[in-house]
């Protein structure tokens, strides 16, 4: 255990070193802390019981994808089949759209019924590498930082336009080595292609030729942005004197002085009455990541969105001899800072995946038991739901056609409720089938 002299690590928990080791090359010392996924609302007291008991990342569902467009010579009529299947138009031009992997680690919302910590563990810098005894940290936190780009005025554009190409390119390789997803008759056709190719010989030159491209690409962009004064950003959230305004601004990578919005980690202790629990002889945190804020910037922008990458970083404070001990932070102790976790970005509200990850159960009207009801009830305790219209959108039907459309004055109409779910399910019928 160690005695405070030296510097401290704030590493990954030692149940994911090896992981880290295989997959990123990295020794114990230089491990970062890591995302643990669940699904259920009590998902911290799951974690306490049992750390490692987690849901496990998957890369064709936790990823974001990038979207590549291939323009379409013309249109196809009729019902849509394989590549039509994904066909996006914008203007006078069809697009063949296919998803291609970015390797950014995706976040789903609360609700999308998903849930994250993120969990590190404290080392003394010494040899042996021993644990801190807990007694000796002050304050334990993490904070969530945002890295973009800023672009000198015109430069914006021609950034996209590389980027595209970059794009292109990935879905190339991605093609190849059969990592984007795909199904049904676009599946079967690439499987037999790369199947060809393999056969041939000639599979491992294009794969090679691909990535020389992509790296080519990378290349130039990198000198591009050099040469055109694009500037990385690094910024943390920074609150205002009101409650739920503040800004992203720039701050240092590992301050001593936190002047940013933080989140708290929590120790993790182990069960008294289970000798094997993970957290028996060790240091080890955890934190609750938010997907979502009630606060916004001066423009009431929201603090988080689905379209910026996010990273997280965890301190700890250590206890300043001599202070009495209270309210963390009770001192102003040495700081220590973690690495970065892995980059990620927060799904949309209306995320494909994530939204499917909730099912929900629509029951519609029985029409024979309102049909009933509507023969033995009075009309007027039938029509609970009130519409008020401030201007009333009144037009004539005539042979079957609306015309003389007008906008009146104001209106208050009373409808049933099942009336109103029965019409709104018959319009989505008519348009399911474009």
């Amino acid at each position: 255990m160690a005695n405070g002299a030296h510097d401290w690590k704030l590493v990954a928990p030692w149940y994911r070193w090896e992981r880290q080791r295989v997959e990123e090359g990295r020794e114990p010392r230089n491990t970062r802390p890591v995302f643990q996924k669940f699904d259920s609302p009590d998902f911290v007291k799951t974690f306490v019981a049992d750390p490692q008991k987690s849901l496990r990342f998957k890369d064709d569902v936790d990823r974001v994808f990038n979207i590549n467009k291939v323009p379409l010579a013309k249109l196809v009529s009729g019902p849509f089949a394989g590549r039509w299947s994904r066909m996006y138009k914008e203007g006078d031009t069809a697009y063949d759209t296919t998803l291609v992997p970015t390797g950014i680690r995706k976040l789903f919302l609360d609700t999308h019924k998903r849930h994250y910590l993120v969990v590190a563990e404290l080392h003394c810098d010494a040899a042996g590498f021993p644990r801190v005894n807990q007694q000796q940290v002050c304050q334990a936190g993490f904070a969530v930082r945002r890295r973009s780009h800023d672009f000198p005025k015109g430069a914006k554009k021609e950034a996209a336009e590389r980027l595209k190409q970059i794009v292109a390119i990935q879905a190339e390789i991605a093609y190849l080595r059969e990592s984007s997803p795909l199904k049904g008759t676009a599946l079967r056709k690439r499987t037999e292609a790369i199947a060809k190719l393999k056969a041939s010989g000639q599979w491992a030159a294009k794969v090679a030729e691909a990535e020389a491209r992509l790296a080519a690409a990378r290349g130039e962009l990198k000198e591009w942005k050099n040469g055109n004064g694009v500037v990385s950003i690094y910024e943390g959230w920074i609150d205002s004197e009101f409650k739920n305004i503040g800004s992203w601004q720039f701050v240092e990578e590992t301050p001593q002085e936190i002047r940013e919005s933080t989140y708290p980690m929590y120790a993790l202790y182990p069960n008294p009455r289970l000798d094997s629990h993970d957290a028996r002889g060790k240091t080890i945190y955890y934190g609750v990541v938010p997907s979502s804020s009630f606060d916004t910037d001066g423009r009431g922008n929201s603090r988080y969105d689905d379209q910026s990458l996010y990273e997280i970083r965890c301190f700890v404070r250590r206890h300043k001899e001599g202070c009495p001990r209270g309210e963390a932070p009770d001192c102003k102790g040495e700081v220590f800072w973690s690495e970065p976790t892995e980059v990620y970005m927060l799904a949309s509200q209306n995320d494909l995946i994530g939204t499917a990850q909730r099912p929900v159960t629509i029951q519609m009207p029985n029409l024979a038991e309102l049909a009933a009801q509507a023969a033995a009830l009075p009309v007027e305790s039938l029509a609970p739901a009130k519409v008020v219209q401030p201007q009333a959108m009144n037009f004539d039907v005539s042979d079957g056609k609306g015309e003389n459309g007008r906008v009146g004055g104001g209106q208050i109409c009373f409808f049933a409720i099942p009336l109103i779910t029965i019409v709104a399910f018959f319009v989505f019928k008519l348009f399911l089938p474009v």
